[in-house]
């Protein structure tokens, strides 16, 4: 069943994700879909994924899994998103990913492991920001912004 929401990234004019028929797995005809799920479900994601990987391994071939999901902010950080209802993207937030399966741990008892996951992971990023800031400038890759020399 499709989720209400649902935007293809083909079509990314603001209205157009609204038009009936587009939420429904646009390629579900076109590419013998197998999977289409629910993308906001970590746990959903992962058995879906592992199990297309696991048959591609053995030899049955390629799948493609179609995670229906919605995107929280506006198309660019300077777009307020202001054509989306707001009790649309308050549902949306209510079924963030990494809040939900936080919750499923939660409720599975496994939220001490889950801080010491994220205490780790926290860290990781810290160290990473850290290294990024202490680094030099990065210099021959790119031209300089704005045409300057």
């Amino acid at each position: 069943m499709p989720l209400e929401g649902h935007q293809d990234r083909t079509f990314i004019l603001p209205g157009i994700w609204r038009k009936p028929g587009l939420a429904a797995g646009l390629f579900q005809e076109a590419l013998g879909i197998q999977v289409m799920l629910d993308g906001n479900d970590v746990g959903a994601v992962y058995l879906a994924v592992k199990e297309a990987v696991d048959r591609a391994r053995s030899g049955g071939g390629p799948a493609l899994v179609e995670c229906l999901t919605y995107r929280q902010g506006g198309h660019k950080r300077d777009d307020p998103a202001t054509y989306r209802p707001r009790d649309e993207v308050e549902l949306w937030l209510s079924r963030d990913p990494i809040r939900r399966f936080r919750r499923a741990l939660d409720a599975a008892g496994l939220d001490a492991a889950a801080d010491a996951a994220e205490e780790a992971v926290v860290a990781e990023i810290d160290d990473a920001v850290e290294f990024a800031e202490a680094s030099p400038p990065a210099s021959g890759i790119l031209p300089p912004l704005g045409g300057a020399t």
